[in-house]
């Protein structure tokens, strides 16, 4: 962490013990182990606890890197858990800065918990893929309705759906 991250961080940190203690659950990053080299911010986004915790959200430029503070509900990061949300790295490889107090960072590690099961169970994911795919194809359809083949292909995507629901079969001898 450069010296500007350390001192943005402390002051984050800061202003949130000093203003908005019983308002934020949690500060959260994932700053350069998130998987971009050249993302440099050491903190990514708060849990608030109150709608006045919003007041903390800023957006600001140091030295040329960009930094965002910004809310996500409980909600949200559940969200992320379950694969509904396309963000699992602002989960999976997050790390808490600051935490209200030790139930608040019980619960988000018991999220990223759910996050990890869920990532490794295979039905789960494949499920959760063809959902999205078949959104996809449901907006394809409704935006080029004259592509027939798009029926077509939208009636497999059913069709492997169904497998998916359905018991693996015995196999064959």
């Amino acid at each position: 962490m450069d010296s500007d991250g350390k001192r943005i961080l402390d002051w984050v940190i800061g202003k949130i013990t000093s203003e908005f203690k019983n308002d934020v659950a949690l500060l959260v990053g994932h700053g350069e182990s998130g998987g971009w080299p050249s993302f440099q911010s050491e903190f990514d986004y708060f849990i608030p606890n109150t709608q006045r915790a919003y007041n903390l959200s800023k957006n600001f430029i140091v030295n040329g890197v960009c930094y965002d503070l910004y809310p996500r509900s409980w909600e949200s990061v559940e969200m992320i858990a379950d694969l509904q949300d396309d963000h699992t790295s602002c989960l999976a490889e997050a790390d808490i800065l600051y935490a209200g107090n030790e139930e608040d960072a019980a619960r988000f590690e018991s999220m990223r918990k759910k996050l990890h099961n869920n990532l490794a169970d295979k039905r789960f994911t494949s499920r959760k893929a063809f959902d999205r795919l078949a959104k996809a194809m449901y907006l394809y359809q409704k935006t080029a309705p004259q592509r027939t083949g798009s029926y077509i292909f939208h009636g497999r995507i059913r069709q492997l759906l169904c497998r998916i629901d359905r018991p693996p079969a015995p196999p064959c001898i």
